[in-house]
Protein backbone atom coordinates (compact mmCIF):
# COMPACT_ATOMS: atom_id res chain seq x y z
CA UNK A 1 0.00 0.00 0.00
CA UNK A 2 2.83 2.41 1.06
CA UNK A 3 4.31 2.15 -2.86
CA UNK A 4 0.81 2.38 -4.86
CA UNK A 5 -1.12 4.53 -2.80
CA UNK A 6 1.49 6.97 -1.54
CA UNK A 7 0.64 7.00 2.03
CA UNK A 8 3.70 6.81 4.76
CA UNK A 9 4.35 3.34 5.68
CA UNK A 10 3.14 3.79 9.50
CA UNK A 11 -0.59 4.37 8.05
CA UNK A 12 -0.11 1.18 5.22
CA UNK A 13 0.93 -0.86 8.58
CA UNK A 14 -1.78 0.20 10.35
CA UNK A 15 -4.20 -0.46 7.41
CA UNK A 16 -2.64 -3.89 6.61
CA UNK A 17 -3.16 -4.82 9.95
CA UNK A 18 -6.79 -3.58 10.29
CA UNK A 19 -7.55 -5.61 6.78
CA UNK A 20 -6.21 -9.46 8.61
CA UNK A 21 -7.99 -8.77 11.82
CA UNK A 22 -11.28 -8.38 9.94
CA UNK A 23 -10.55 -11.13 7.37
CA UNK A 24 -10.10 -13.30 10.55
CA UNK A 25 -13.13 -12.03 12.13
CA UNK A 26 -15.34 -11.96 9.24
CA UNK A 27 -14.45 -16.26 9.42
CA UNK A 28 -15.61 -16.94 12.59
CA UNK A 29 -19.10 -15.83 12.22
CA UNK A 30 -19.83 -17.61 9.61
CA UNK A 31 -17.89 -20.93 10.24
CA UNK A 32 -20.47 -20.90 13.77
CA UNK A 33 -23.26 -20.14 11.37
CA UNK A 34 -22.19 -22.67 8.83
CA UNK A 35 -22.02 -25.09 11.76
CA UNK A 36 -25.18 -24.75 13.26
CA UNK A 37 -26.64 -24.71 9.57
CA UNK A 38 -25.30 -28.49 9.38
CA UNK A 39 -25.94 -29.58 12.96
CA UNK A 40 -22.77 -29.48 14.50
CA UNK A 41 -22.29 -29.97 18.19
CA UNK A 42 -19.07 -28.34 19.12
CA UNK A 43 -19.17 -30.65 22.48
CA UNK A 44 -20.10 -33.84 20.40
CA UNK A 45 -16.50 -33.35 18.39
CA UNK A 46 -14.69 -32.22 21.01
CA UNK A 47 -15.15 -35.74 23.08
CA UNK A 48 -15.12 -37.68 19.94
CA UNK A 49 -11.59 -36.12 19.76
CA UNK A 50 -11.11 -36.97 23.21
CA UNK A 51 -12.16 -40.31 22.67
CA UNK A 52 -9.83 -40.77 19.71
CA UNK A 53 -7.24 -39.40 21.04
CA UNK A 54 -7.38 -41.81 23.92
CA UNK A 55 -7.91 -44.76 21.65
CA UNK A 56 -4.67 -44.06 19.95
CA UNK A 57 -2.76 -43.79 23.32
CA UNK A 58 -4.17 -47.78 24.19
CA UNK A 59 -3.18 -48.70 21.13
CA UNK A 60 0.21 -47.31 21.20
CA UNK A 61 0.82 -48.97 25.18
CA UNK A 62 -0.18 -52.28 23.44
CA UNK A 63 2.29 -51.44 20.71
CA UNK A 64 5.07 -51.14 23.30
Amino acid sequence: MHAFYGVPIEAATACGAVLVVVMWLCIIPTGLIFARVEHVSLKKVAAESEAAASDERATADLRG
